[in-house]
């Protein structure tokens, strides 16, 4: 699943590159966006990965299904419930935000 997932973030990277390339800075607006999008994509993701993958592998290697899918449904669930606020304060706090990180270099 994370090889997956690195893969098309890659590509979406590779493309959205390639549309804003015509604009005028439009690719470095893009790459700061992408950098701090990441940061609480990263932060639950790693965190979420690190306490699934070992529970995850136990079930599946005991042959349990339904705690596994148990496990899956729980950690996205803890995801959305993580990732909506970030997302959300991320759009009503897009300026601060942006002038807090790159504004003084």
């Amino acid at each position: 699943p994370a090889a997956i997932t690195g893969g098309i973030t890659q590509i979406n990277q590779l493309i959205g590159t390639a549309i804003a390339s015509g604009q005028n800075s439009a690719v470095s607006s893009l790459a700061y966006a992408d950098r701090i999008y990441q940061l609480p994509l990263g932060v639950v993701g790693v965190a979420v990965a690190i306490v699934l993958l070992p529970e995850l592998s136990r079930a599946l290697k005991s042959g349990n299904l339904i705690e596994a899918a148990n496990l899956q449904n729980r950690s996205v669930e803890f995801t959305l419930f993580m990732t909506l606020p970030a997302a959300a304060a991320l759009w009503v706090m897009s300026e601060p935000i942006v002038r807090l990180v790159y504004e003084r270099g």
